[in-house]
């Protein structure tokens, strides 16, 4: 009987745990899916195709009310529906897939609930009647706030009849009345179908201000969620901690806030750059409120009004990555910071930070401000800031920028993190796309790091599969099922590419057997603009195709459908429009659906010749064979210097990308080069970048261009990697002079999409730095640039990041260095 006892604690304690609000000791980290009218981004398809490196970082992804709001631009906060799930962002199935997809990884969904209020179906009090379950939820104007809206919806002519409100009075849809016994039980219900049905984890309470806390409480004690977080708005640390305490319930507190108190001390302090960070919110506290802290450092409200951070947000995001509490990264700021705070978030993870770790230092130092927290293995540190004459031994640097840098003890194993959580080999796809000059099929010898061979013994086996891009070309392709992969092209008689070694992603490579010296023949990597092409194939933020027609079609139209139905009433569908020509002289056609997304689609010329049914790929670029490749907007990273080189097949518009500023180079005469400021450029134009670290998404255009005509910037985005001889000078961050535009090695390679300065024998120089304006100096220095500098410390491990090095010893390059 004691073992059955024993049993029964063993099951039940964990789920007790659960049960309380948000989980103590909690290492995870929360991931907002979305942002204002992120209709693209947040489709509930778009964020399940990301699963796999999501799940890499993240525990948990906050993502929009789901219920239909009559609505297909509506974010979830007018809720109409509670019963019927498709919204904006997808259908029911597409959601539940994503959910589903998201809980085999170990991730859970937070839906967002809105409960203070709702709106009527046909007029403002119609709550529809919904059944679910056996249940069926019926409401009455004595549902609705006596005084709702401050009387106009009695003025309106309804006569609501419910209780005084509980909380604020929210304007524009009907408060609810928690009082009201069929208000709770209708909730209950509803909260149970989000859980159990949908299979939601969680919820992020919308609006909590409106109403009591102990009704969340209610709610929470009757369903059962394993994570509960409120949007209480309000910058006090006794207003919100109230709130949480008002959640007891069966004696435990049920629910977490997120912590607008260390949100206001963010803008303070980050947004000023006075690093004065001595208000840290729930987070800071020691009377055990951090359990129940959400950090954040913007969100979907805070991120449209003057409560956005504008300054030093990265530096921001590291903060609130060392700091106790569960922190939520924001999407735009992950879609920017991608690298640098993944990094963060595997080094808080590895060193056992929790929400409730203890902060063991925090004090303001000459010019910054130091953060120490002590995680369950290890500990973590940030400067905010750069404190000056602060001494980081005992600790590994794991990311740094503008005023900002990031440490885990050196106890800790970090060469995976550096290389942002990819080890040797893992799991995973490597898509190999080549085209040979000889018209013939090439070998393709493949190994991973670990010595094992990927497809088949030497000379490996010859490509069969093949696929065409927009001008014609044929392309042999091949996929890795493991990541990174090295391969070698030969023509299975001896005469082979050198090695190509640590290659991941999609690559494109063009060959040219009869280029052959000591039997090797030449190769350079394409970018993939070689196989997209052609310029009028833009990204665009509707579900969208495009299809290439054979020249004998005269019209293009096209029938798609989803599981739920077809997406046109009547075949033959919908006529699409010529948007542009392919190299090859076949028109070009472009679909756009603002509704809903197909699974499945055709293209006509409405005479009875079609293609196949095809499985539709958003963004998809289409011809009669099928899909040929996939449409998506260029990105580019500033590093941590602050500058990058960049240049695109496609004419891109600079100026719809925020806090970004491209610039061509121009009339040089051997002793001075001007940086001219541009907007939009042409295809292939070289520029430079100026911005705060971080991604950004680049896009596309049509418009007018600018005039480039005497920019001296060479393009790679044709060329693909181009190895230098000796007269080539590309953007680095030397420690010696800065930033600015160094001799390359001969026989050193620049990327693809990159951009570089050439000078003949005269001209040559061994520097070309950035000065105050818009001007670079040409120099004679003695320093060139390899093609990365690669540093390590004493132990072996790697370090990464163009921040400057704290005093210690290294390996530069094969030699040591001396930081005093």
């Amino acid at each position: 009987m004691k073992k059955i006892l024993l049993a029964m604690v063993i099951l039940i304690t964990p789920y007790a745990l659960w049960a309380q609000g948000w989980p103590e000791k909690y290492g995870g980290v929360m991931l907002q899916g979305f942002y204002w009218d992120s209709f693209v981004d947040t489709k509930w398809t778009n964020i399940e195709s990301q699963a796999d490196e999501l799940s890499k970082y993240f525990d948990l992804i906050w993502v929009p009310q789901s219920g239909w709001c009559n609505g297909n631009k509506q974010m979830g906060y007018a809720p109409v529906w509670w019963f019927d799930h498709k919204s904006a962002f997808g259908t029911e199935a597409e959601l539940r897939s994503m959910i589903a997809t998201y809980k085999k990884k170990g991730v859970g969904i937070i839906e967002d609930v809105v409960i203070n209020h709702r709106s009527g179906n046909t007029n403002w009090c119609d709550f529809p009647t919904e059944t679910w379950n056996g249940h069926t939820m019926s409401w009455t104007l004595a549902d609705i706030c006596n005084g709702d809206d401050g009387g106009e919806t009695r003025n309106n002519g309804y006569e609501v009849s419910g209780a005084n409100d509980t909380g604020d009075d929210f304007n524009g849809s009907r408060d609810l009345d928690h009082t009201s016994t069929n208000v709770q039980n209708n909730i209950k219900i509803y909260l149970d179908f989000l859980l159990n049905d949908l299979g939601y984890t969680g919820f992020r309470y919308d609006m909590v201000k409106g109403f009591s806390p102990y009704y969340v409480g209610m709610y929470n004690a009757s369903s059962k969620p394993k994570f509960s977080v409120g949007e209480y708005w309000d910058g006090s640390y006794d207003n919100v901690t109230w709130w949480i305490n008002g959640t007891n319930y069966d004696n435990a507190i049920q629910s977490a806030a997120f912590d607008f108190p260390l949100k206001d001390g963010i803008n303070a302090s980050f947004g000023s750059s006075t690093w004065d960070i001595s208000n840290k919110g729930m987070a800071g506290s020691t009377k055990g409120m951090n359990r129940y802290s959400v950090t954040f450092v913007d969100n979907h409200d805070t991120y449209g009004n003057n409560n956005r951070l504008n300054n030093n947000v990265l530096a921001a995001n590291a903060f609130i990555l060392a700091l106790p509490g569960t922190p939520c990264i924001f999407l735009p700021h992950w879609q920017k910071y991608k690298s640098e705070i993944g990094k963060m978030i595997l080094a808080r993870k590895a060193a056992g930070v929790t929400n409730q770790s203890e902060i063991v230092q925090q004090k303001p130092l000459n010019g910054g401000y130091v953060t120490v927290v002590r995680g369950d293995k290890a500990e973590v540190m940030v400067l905010s800031g750069f404190p000056q004459d602060f001494d980081t031994s005992g600790f590994t640097m794991i990311s740094s920028g503008t005023n900002y840098a990031y440490y885990v003890s050196s106890t800790l194993d970090v060469t995976d993190i550096l290389n942002n959580g990819q080890p040797e080999t893992i799991p995973g796809e490597v898509k190999i796309h080549v085209s040979s000059t000889s018209g013939t099929a090439p070998y393709l010898y493949a190994w991973d790091g670990n010595g094992t061979k990927h497809n088949g013994a030497w000379p490996g086996k010859q490509l069969t599969a093949t696929s065409t891009s927009a001008d014609g070309k044929t392309w042999y392709d091949w996929t890795s099922t493991v990541t990174p992969i090295n391969i070698i092209f030969n023509d299975g008689n001896g005469k082979q590419t050198s090695n190509i070694e640590g290659v991941s992603g999609e690559r494109f490579y063009i060959i040219d057997p009869s280029n052959v010296t000591e039997k090797k023949f030449g190769y350079f990597e394409a970018p993939a603009a070689a196989y997209i092409h052609p310029g009028c194939a833009t990204y665009m933020e509707d579900t969208f195709a495009y299809f290439e027609a054979p020249a004998d079609w005269n019209k293009v139209f096209v029938w798609a459908w989803n599981t739920e139905g077809d997406l046109y009433d009547n075949w033959p569908g919908v006529e699409i429009s010529q948007v542009g020509t392919a190299p090859n002289g076949n028109k070009v056609y472009r679909w756009t659906h603002t509704t809903s997304s197909p699974t499945k689609i055709i293209f006509h010329d409405g005479t009875g010749t079609k293609t196949a049914d095809l499985r539709f790929e958003n963004g998809g670029y289409y011809n009669v064979k099928g899909l040929l490749y996939t449409v998506t907007q260029p990105k580019v990273t500033i590093s941590a210097a602050g500058y990058a080189t960049f240049s695109f097949a496609q004419p891109i518009d600079f100026a719809r990308a925020e806090g970004l500023t491209a610039y061509i180079v121009n009339d040089n005469n051997g002793e001075r080069a001007t940086l001219q400021q541009v907007s939009m450029v042409p295809a292939n134009t070289g520029v430079v970048l100026k911005g705060e670290p971080g991604d950004y998404v680049l896009h596309p255009t049509t418009e007018t261009t600018d005039d480039v005509s005497g920019n001296l910037l060479k393009a790679t985005s044709l060329t693909g990697s181009v190895t230098t001889d000796g007269t080539y000078y590309v953007l680095a961050n030397m420690a010696s002079h800065g930033v600015g535009f160094y001799k390359l090695e001969n026989g050193n390679k620049v990327y693809g999409n990159k951009a570089y300065l050439t000078y003949n024998a005269n001209q040559a120089k061994l520097f070309i730095s950035f000065e105050s304006g818009e001007t670079t100096a040409i120099r004679d220095v003695n320093t060139s640039a390899r093609e990365c500098q690669s540093v390590y410390t004493l132990s072996g491990i790697k370090v990464t990041g163009n921040g400057k090095l704290p005093k210690g010893i290294y390996i530069v390059n094969g030699k040591k260095l001396v930081i005093r």
